[in-house]
C-alpha cells in the first residue's frame, strides 16, 4: 500500500465518521426544534385556557355587579320618583333631573355590557 492509498482511506473513513456525525446533530437539532414547537403550542394552548377561566371569572362578577349596582341606582332613582309623586323632593330634584337619573343609569348599563362583551369576545354590539 502506497501513501495515497492510505491517505484516500483516512479519507473514506473520515468523511464516512463526519457524515454520521453530521445526520446524527442534524437529527437532534430537529428533535430539539419539535420539542420547542410541541412546547409552545402548550403554552399557547395553557394560556388560552386560562384566559378562558379568567373570562368566565370575570363575567360571573360583572353580572353580579351589575346587579347589584343596578339596583343600587334603581333604589336611588325609585326614592326620588316616590318623592316627587309624595310632593317631598329633596332640593334639586324635579322629575327632569328624575328622567336624566334613570336615563344615565340604563346608558352606564350598555356601556359596562357593551365592554365587557368585547372583553369577552362574544360581539362588538347590544
Amino acid at each position: 500500500m502506497d501513501l495515497s492509498s492510505v491517505l484516500i482511506a483516512v479519507a473514506g473513513v473520515a468523511g464516512t465518521l463526519g457524515g454520521a456525525l453530521l445526520t446524527q446533530r442534524g437529527s437532534e437539532r430537529a428533535k430539539r426544534l419539535e420539542m420547542k414547537l410541541l412546547q409552545d403550542h402548550e403554552e399557547v394552548r395553557e394560556n388560552r385556557s386560562l384566559r378562558r377561566t379568567c373570562y368566565v371569572e370575570l363575567n360571573r362578577d360583572a353580572r353580579q355587579f351589575t346587579t347589584a349596582l343596578n339596583r343600587q341606582a334603581l333604589n336611588t332613582v325609585y326614592g326620588q320618583v316616590k318623592r316627587l309623586e309624595r310632593g317631598a323632593p329633596e332640593p334639586g330634584e324635579t322629575r327632569e333631573t328624575a328622567a336624566q337619573a334613570q336615563y344615565e343609569i340604563w346608558e352606564m348599563l350598555r356601556t359596562m355590557r357593551t365592554a365587557m362583551r368585547r372583553d369577552l369576545g362574544v360581539s362588538h354590539g347590544d
